[in-house]
């Protein structure tokens, strides 16, 4: 049996945790190669370890066959351990995998004849890429809401643009530009569905619009339409101008 190395339970959970899982990839990784390091096998466990993680039902083989060698292991040792292949099976599929490195961490630590492994530089390590990928998710995160919200003041400027233009070629004066801006289509809708301008209709050049203006008639100043001098108030609800009255 190579030498196997004890760890600290407790470093390794930590570890685990604060890194959202990926120091506890590299804790399953050591306890494939410690599991076939007991079993006197070779220690290229590569093959088993993305099997492992990428076969879909295999954890649960896995970990019940080794729970059951180490168990095996330790009678031969005269060490009780906690491992089982029941047992094992059980916190698995349960999704507690957590649970059962720490058992099985637990009994290769009595089986193990190496020392415990210094864990200050990978502590610091750890605490390093931890705080970088902080700082890129939060860049990320940041950056993403900035172009979201350059993208929603584009939006609301192209539809109060598009607002103001078709009212614009309607022939009405309104500069529904805010309107357009806050509430998007459903401005653009009711701007769309509004009828031409009388003003747009008609036409201050109309031969019409002149000939009621010579005969004393007086255009609306609101929407443009051409009253007869004997109106007092325009279709539009606009009034004749005073002076006009005098």
């Amino acid at each position: 049996m190579d030498q196997i190395k004890k760890r600290k339970i407790s470093v390794c959970v930590l570890l685990s945790i604060i890194t959202f899982g990926i120091y506890g990839m590299y804790w399953m990784y050591i306890l494939v190669k410690d599991t076939r390091s007991m079993q006197d096998k070779d220690g290229k466990c590569i093959g088993e370890f993305l099997c492992l993680l990428l076969v879909p039902f295999y954890s649960l083989y896995w970990w019940y066959t080794r729970g059951d060698k180490i168990k095996k292991i330790s009678k031969e040792q005269d060490y009780n351990a906690k491992s089982s292949g029941w047992l094992h099976l059980i916190l698995a599929f349960f999704g507690l995998d957590i649970i059962s490195m720490a058992i099985m961490q637990n009994d290769i630590n009595y089986l193990a004849t190496g020392p415990y492994v210094e864990n200050a530089n990978s502590v610091r390590a750890i605490v390093a890429i931890v705080a970088s990928l902080f700082l890129l998710r939060w860049s990320f995160v940041w950056g993403g809401m900035i172009i979201l919200f350059l993208a929603l003041i584009w939006q609301c400027t192209f539809w109060g643009s598009v607002t103001r233009k078709v009212l614009e070629n309607k022939g009405y004066s309104e500069d529904w530009f805010f309107w357009g801006f806050f509430f998007g289509i459903i401005a653009f809708a009711l701007a769309v569905s509004k009828p031409d301008c009388p003003r747009k209709q008609a036409g201050t050049n109309d031969q019409y619009y002149k000939e009621l203006l010579a005969e004393g008639g007086w255009g609306c100043e609101k929407c443009g339409r051409a009253n007869p001098a004997y109106t007092g108030t325009c279709s539009c609800g606009n009034h004749k101008p005073s002076s006009e009255e005098a």
